[in-house]
């Protein structure tokens, strides 16, 4: 199986020290790692072995390249280069680099890892420590690799004898008429039978065919496909809070049980179906059309409509996928209508939105005579991660202003850039967003705050991307932007949708086809 020979492939392991800055004497920790994960999954293993609280955030500082790798992009500095750890497979840089500085949350210990070569081993395993008998921060090594072993179910009792034999049916049960209708609407399927037996078998074969399962895993991200990967492998076990957000999309499709116990276990009919849409070459066809969907997600916004060429500047930007135009043109036409934003008509792309209103054409007649810009790969991924652009420096000042100025909390900071992003890429009117300010009753305790947080919103209205710019930005073209009326009134709908409530369960407005709880209402609702 597919499965097994990955397992077999990723077997190379780094021997690590890490050094607990400012401690004296040294504090150190020596550890086997994988180097086969990506930066926020090696995050969330360190967060385990250096016994951070949580991982709320990371910070891979590689001090001799000037580059830092990062769970969020919104608050960044000049001085470095910047990249997502999420896709950012971290071998490389074990392999190349002698160390780095890691750094989890605010008054937390800082680290100095030093790479010490490759290593013999066959899991995570903590080799040596240095520390006093009585420190704030650590346990003993034998409770931490405890801890560590079950993070990845290596010394997991045979799957066999851990497993609890739950099906799909076992977690449909519970579903009456109206759920299971739901459901199947989520899957872009109808049910042919109204008596509820008859709608639970027939769902049970939807979600375990290879048609189903492999468009709906196509909303899940690389990282969150490697998790439940990870998990089909285990048996029963107790996720961590890291791995837990990465598996939420699976428990909403049915593809994983929790328990009382808060074990999870991904039923056998699932693994097999996985296993089976493996063998299809799905893992080549996951990168490039979930890729694509992203592209999608933000074409509908900056652009609405512009030809098919334009997307396929967009898919090719990023790197280890085939960019051939008649491959892209495959991956295009095998993408489910259901999860796409956008629709292909003829040799142009059009928002799904602006189809409906029967309003491409003044789409069209706004936009301005200019070449179209192409957004870079970290702007589509912050996109897709936040809803808006936090990779702008603009935005980042407007989070920080929330965050540190107002003291909102970091998931309200974050709600109201993606309402500021919204607002301006469809009026580009400041006051717009001031109406949306005063209805979450945003207190200024001072003129001059006033004054900052003015300035603020004119730098983001002037660094948002525009429709009618084709995709610039106001400050970008020759001359200053006057949006006209029929603009404003063009996109009147769409504006009204994303500010009316938006509950747990309804389609996240971003057009991820994810639940808004799950996407980019996380923390909000």
């Amino acid at each position: 199986m597919q499965n097994e020979e990955k397992i077999k492939i990723m077997t190379k392991f780094i021997q690590v020290k890490a050094i607990r800055k400012g401690s004296k004497p040294p504090i150190w920790r020596r550890m086997a790692l994988s180097a086969e994960v990506t930066f926020a999954e090696l995050a969330d293993v360190l967060a385990v072995a250096l016994e951070f609280p949580s991982v709320q955030s990371y910070e891979f500082e590689f001090y001799n390249r000037k580059e830092r790798i990062v769970s969020d992009l919104s608050k960044v500095s000049s001085t470095y280069q910047y990249q997502l750890g999420v896709e950012l497979l971290a071998k490389e840089w074990l392999e190349s680099e002698k160390w780095f500085t890691l750094k989890m949350g605010e008054n937390l210990p800082e680290y100095r890892v030093e790479m010490e070569g490759e290593v013999d081993a066959q899991h995570t395993t903590i080799l040596k420590q240095v520390a006093p008998s009585e420190d704030e921060y650590w346990q003993s090594k034998e409770a931490v690799q405890e801890r560590l072993d079950a993070l990845k179910g290596e010394n997991a009792v045979c799957a066999d004898e851990n497993e609890k034999e739950v099906e799909v049916s076992d977690l449909i049960d519970s579903y009456g008429k109206a759920d299971l209708c739901a459901l199947a609407g989520r899957l872009g399927c109808e049910l042919k039978d109204d008596t509820i037996p008859n709608m639970r078998a027939q769902l049970v074969s939807l979600l375990l065919s290879k048609k189903v399962m492999g468009e709906q895993l196509l909303l899940a991200t690389k990282e969150e496909l490697d998790v439940f990967d990870q998990a089909m492998q285990r048996g029963s076990f107790i996720p961590t809070p890291g791995e837990w957000s990465r598996l939420t999309i699976f428990y909403d499709l049915n593809y994983i049980a929790i328990f009382a116990d808060n074990t999870v276990e991904v039923p056998k009919e699932v693994k097999l179906a996985y296993e089976e849409l493996l063998k299809t070459g799905y893992a080549k066809f996951h990168a490039e059309a979930s890729w694509l969907l992203t592209c999608l997600r933000v074409f509908q916004v900056i652009y609405l409509v512009a030809p098919v060429k334009i997307l396929y500047r967009m898919y090719k930007e990023k790197r280890h996928i085939d960019s051939d135009y008649p491959h892209f043109e495959k991956v295009l036409a095998e993408l489910p209508d259901y999860l796409m934003a956008c629709r292909v008509v003829k040799d142009k792309v059009i928002a799904k939105h602006v189809l409906e209103d029967g309003s491409e054409k003044r789409a069209e007649m706004l936009q301005r005579n200019v070449e179209f810009y192409i957004p870079t790969v970290e702007e589509i991924l912050t996109y897709a991660k936040d809803g808006y652009p936090s990779c702008e420096k603009s935005y980042q000042e407007l989070f920080r202003f929330y965050l540190e100025d107002m003291e909102l909390g970091e998931d309200r900071a974050r709600n109201l850039c993606l309402h500021a992003f919204h607002t301006f890429v469809a009026s580009g009117k400041v006051n717009d967003y001031m109406e949306i300010v005063n209805r979450e009753r945003i207190i200024f305790r001072s003129e001059e705050m006033v004054k900052k947080f003015t300035h603020i919103l004119e730098e983001v209205s002037q660094n948002t991307r525009m429709f009618e710019l084709r995709g610039h930005k106001p400050k970008e073209v020759a001359k200053k932007v006057s949006l006209q009326a029929p603009a404003h009134a063009f996109l009147s709908k769409p504006q009204k949708q994303q500010e009316k409530k938006i509950y747990p369960n309804d389609p996240c407005p971003c057009g991820s086809g994810k639940k808004f709880k799950n996407c980019h209402g996380k923390g909000i609702v």
